[in-house]
């Protein structure tokens, strides 16, 4: 299972490197319109979302965290992972952020890309240290709303799918009328 999700974290590694890592400052911050987000806000969206779920992972590693009463005994655990898979695969549903901790700011450092693969990096440290078998079992809570639990290798996986929405939202940014070249 963990072996699985790193190989993919890795192949987003490298689409990310591919893809936005000839861009400039310019390119790379560029914007639509008002509304929409930029190649590197995009990015700097996906490390605010995945470092949420770092302190479940250096919990599980510590030994030090437990399924809480409800991950334990939720019946909308299933329900909520096909919900979540439904929904990040869509290329039509849209949804604000639910909260402000992943919102980008409107102009993003030139760092990004290193930032990104930094934080890439540290996911990956961490979820090939847990193993298949620090992982069985585990149940954890949304860290946008606590009331939805799912699987963790579940959780693990929207966020690879997470990861390639975001991707596919800033590539077609650089094809969106006014990109600068």
């Amino acid at each position: 299972m963990i072996a699985e999700v790193v190989k993919e974290f890795e192949a987003i590694k490298t689409e990310i490197e591919k893809s936005f890592g000839p861009l400039s400052s310019d390119q790379m911050n560029w914007r639509p319109n008002a509304e929409g987000w930029s190649v590197a806000q995009c990015l700097e969206h996906l490390i605010l979302t995945k470092t949420l779920f770092f302190k479940d992972l250096d919990d599980l590693q510590a030994k030090g965290r437990k399924n809480s009463w409800w991950e334990e005994w939720s019946p909308l655990t299933p329900l909520f992972t096909k919900m979540y898979f439904r929904y990040i695969r869509s290329e039509t549903a849209k949804v604000k952020a639910p909260t402000s901790k992943i919102v980008p700011p409107s102009t993003v450092t030139a760092d990004i890309l290193n930032r990104f693969m930094k934080n890439q990096d540290q996911l990956i440290a961490k979820l090939s240290r847990l193993g298949d078998s620090g992982i069985a079992g585990v149940v954890v809570s949304s860290p946008f709303i606590p009331l939805v639990t799912y699987k963790l290798i579940d959780g693990i996986r929207l966020i690879s799918e997470h990861d390639w929405r975001h991707i596919r939202q800033a590539k077609r940014v650089m094809v969106a009328e006014g990109f600068p070249k």
